[in-house]
């Protein structure tokens, strides 16, 4: 009994090595088709590659395969190392410079996008300069930051809207001047739109502890604005999204017909 029970073991073990082999075989007959696939083709991606405490550099590979990439960069060193420390303290500035050697080199098309606090409000322009002259990235979208999260915790205070206003259209004008068009969420001057945003377009914005909310900037419960903002939460007893329909209702109506 016990030596066919060995034997049975060593015959599963020969057995589950030949599979093994056998998928390395079908790997190397790929060559260089090797992580093709037709999935999702034809459709656009646009992929965030996080800077601040960054799980590796992008490599060759990654460079080579994305087609576009928003990063997130707060400025010159002094800027990003205060706003974007690494997990252990230091500055992540130069892991994000190095990330923007590699793109540049492969040719990666990347856009810029900015968190201004109370701190850098006054040094956008200064940042359309550095990211222009240093980058030589165009693209740049300068956002303010939102009392939620990491913000509640740091000294980085959120911008007063007027400052934050006057600095952007400093900035957008500097960035004209320079070829490079500067961006904001609220500014769409483009275009009409019956909404200041999507609260008033059905959203379903989840947040990680499984709330819906209508804006992303009020993502925390603890937001004063999230009576009006979040409209439901996942119940996971029931395995479903409980709805405030009134509160939904609510956002619905928030656009420039039913303005006061």
């Amino acid at each position: 009994m016990w030596r066919r029970r060995l034997g049975s073991r060593s015959s599963a073990a020969r057995t589950a090595r030949s599979a093994r082999c056998a998928v390395f075989d079908n790997l190397l007959a790929l060559g260089d088709d090797i992580g093709r696939s037709t999935a999702g083709k034809g459709v656009r991606v646009n992929v965030e590659y996080v800077s601040a405490n960054p799980t590796g550099p992008l490599t060759v590979a990654h460079a080579g395969q994305l087609p576009a990439v928003t990063l997130s960069f707060d400025g010159p060193a002094d800027i990003q190392n205060e706003m974007r420390p690494r997990v252990d303290g230091g500055g992540s500035f130069d892991d994000v410079m190095a990330l923007v050697e590699v793109m540049r080199q492969h040719k990666t098309t990347f856009v810029i996008r900015s968190t201004i606090t109370s701190s850098n409000v006054g040094r956008m322009a200064e940042m359309v300069n550095f990211f222009v002259g240093q980058t030589g990235c165009k693209q740049l979208h300068f956002e303010p930051a939102f009392l939620s999260g990491r913000c509640r915790s740091l000294p980085l205070g959120v911008p007063e809207p007027k400052v934050f206003a006057m600095e952007f259209i400093r900035a957008m004008d500097h960035g004209r001047k320079h070829g490079a068009n500067v961006k904001f969420s609220a500014a769409r001057l483009m275009g009409a739109f019956s909404s200041f945003c999507g609260c008033a377009q059905d959203p379903f914005n989840v947040t990680p502890e499984g709330d819906l909310t209508g804006c992303f900037e009020v993502c925390d419960a603890l937001n004063p604005l999230a009576e009006t903002y979040h409209f439901g939460h996942f119940d996971p007893a029931a395995k479903r999204f409980v709805i405030d329909t009134g509160r939904l209702a609510h956002l619905r109506s928030l656009t420039v017909e039913n303005k006061p």
